[in-house]
């Protein structure tokens, strides 16, 4: 089977976004654009994951045993990264919130809940409702509704979460594949979005920053409902097919996964931290490596 490899660089991509969100490599006290890249324009990362999650999934809808399949091979990945990733977590932590984090997702794991929770909605939506578009308004408004819930609440999977980002983006990643959206745009309007909603970001990502005296985090910004959208269906289309499958089709999953283990191993300060970023992504790369040698035998990883 062919491979996008444009689309294998793009996630990887993705996944260098990703630690720059939990390293904050330019990060210094007070200063925004520092901030803005690690908080603001890196913040497409895992909402594009999805995209591209809803993407694919779209073929499978109609087939409910390709669905259920897919959702085993979801649960086991998330088992056995819950256990690789469980001396992290479990020190020290009253027995309920260990509950709450298998539940939910350790930190990056997050994610697979995410898909889990987002593919099942999306298929109960397809079953039930079928009107594509009233699923893709309750997929946007589950958004917003875990965006002002961000504003307001301290625990994380309260509001980030596979029935707000997850739900949403996959939605969205299926209905650009489903109305073939990536085939129909003009390249002159996609560009113009793209550089509007990011402009868009800075200035969100601006005011959140002085809001907060840049000690909040974000996890939500509303502009990145058409931003993600967008640049992922430049990059589809401009496809280049390969026939090889290897080390290439997982790397950024190897990294999204153990970037946090190559962290641990460096190490980070409380700013300014990109000289790390380079290490930290050599290692995860080679832990990549590891990870597919053994997924290889026994796909348990990926």
């Amino acid at each position: 089977m062919e491979r996008n490899i444009r689309l294998d660089y793009f996630k990887i991509f993705l996944s260098i976004l990703v630690i720059t969100i939990h390293i904050q490599p330019l990060l210094t006290n007070n200063n925004f654009w520092g901030w803005c890249i690690s908080n603001g324009v890196s913040r497409i990362a895992v909402p594009t994951f999805f995209i591209i999650n809803g993407f694919f999934i779209s073929s499978k809808l109609n087939k409910p045993n390709a669905v259920k399949k897919y959702i085993i091979h979801l649960l086991l990945i998330y088992a056995v990264w819950s256990v690789i990733y469980a001396p992290y977590f479990i020190t020290n932590v009253r027995l309920k919130d260990i509950v709450i984090i298998l539940f939910t997702g350790y930190l990056h794991l997050w994610y697979l809940p995410g898909v889990i929770i987002g593919v099942i909605l999306l298929y109960l939506g397809k079953r039930y409702i079928k009107n594509d578009l009233f699923i893709l308004i309750l997929a946007l408004l589950s958004f917003v509704v875990g965006y002002i819930l961000s504003h307001y609440m301290n625990k994380l999977f309260l509001y980030r979460n596979g029935f707000t980002i997850g739900f949403a983006f996959i939605v969205i990643g299926y209905y650009i594949e489903s109305k073939k959206i990536h085939t129909i745009i003009k390249n002159s309007h996609l560009i113009i979005v793209i550089c509007l909603t990011s402009i868009i970001a800075i200035f969100e990502s601006y005011y959140r920053f002085v809001a907060t005296s840049g000690s909040w985090l974000q996890d939500f910004i509303l502009s990145t409902l058409i931003l993600a959208p967008a640049i992922f269906i430049l990059v589809m289309k401009y496809p280049k097919y390969v026939s090889e499958k290897g080390f290439m089709s997982i790397v950024s999953s190897g990294i999204y996964f153990l970037h946090v283990i190559a962290i641990s191993i460096i190490g980070v300060s409380g700013e300014y931290n990109i000289y790390r970023l380079i290490p930290i992504l050599i290692i995860s790369a080679l832990l990549s490596y590891v990870a597919y040698l053994i997924n290889k035998r026994v796909k348990i990883f990926f």
